[in-house]
């Protein structure tokens, strides 16, 4: 126990006398603030995906071949919103900005449920390496969402410019151009990821 003691003193002291703090944080750092992704709190959210898809923690199930589109984003959704949006600001993530805030430092973490953000962390001052639970989402759902932006400010735009007489002509070309365009836009994205040898693709994005 003494020898314990004596290394978080040593750490505190190193801390304080440190230039600049490069921090490496995983999922260690969370589970030990409370986000445990089994035992009680995996029950507690995801007790009906246990009994009928025999998933036992919630990372298990990230990789879980259901079979229909409403299952995995049904998943997804409750794995986001617990561990992102039902969270509140930790002690042990606020000690842990008190320790370096008035530091100049850098955090890599591995971490994606967003912990840094929520308790105040710099957004300039950390890199989530895998990417943030909060930007995922489905690939079709970004494509419909952008088309129907785009398709929407192109019509208003020509109303505006009082070229109303071809409304309905004009709506079904451009519909058809902008189907084409994104669908030819993903397959290349997807055809260079391919060439660098990443065949399993998942994208991620923030709309």
């Amino acid at each position: 126990m003494n020898n314990f003691n004596e290394r978080i003193n040593k750490t505190k002291e190193l801390i304080a006398n440190s230039d600049y703090i490069i921090i490496g944080a995983g999922a260690g750092l969370s589970e030990a603030a409370g986000f445990h992704y089994g035992s009680k709190r995996f029950n507690q959210y995801f007790d009906d995906f246990e009994k009928q898809y025999n998933i036992h923690d919630m990372y298990s199930g990230t990789f879980y071949n259901f079979k229909t589109e409403e299952e995995k984003w049904a998943y997804w959704a409750r794995m986001i919103k617990c561990n992102t949006y039902d969270t509140k600001p930790t002690p042990v993530y606020q000690k842990l900005l008190k320790l370096i805030e008035h530091k100049k430092y850098f955090i890599i973490t591995t971490n994606a449920d967003n912990q840094f953000n929520i308790n105040g962390f710099d957004m300039q001052k950390y890199f989530e390496v895998q990417g943030n639970y909060i930007y995922i989402c489905s690939v079709k759902m970004v494509v419909m969402i952008k088309y129907t932006i785009i398709i929407s400010s192109l019509i208003l735009w020509f109303i505006k410019q009082k070229i109303v007489k071809y409304q309905l002509r004009l709506f079904l070309f451009v519909q058809f151009v902008m189907e084409k365009w994104i669908f030819m836009f993903t397959k290349i994205n997807i055809l260079l990821l391919q060439k660098h040898g990443i065949n399993k693709i998942m994208i991620i994005t923030s709309f």
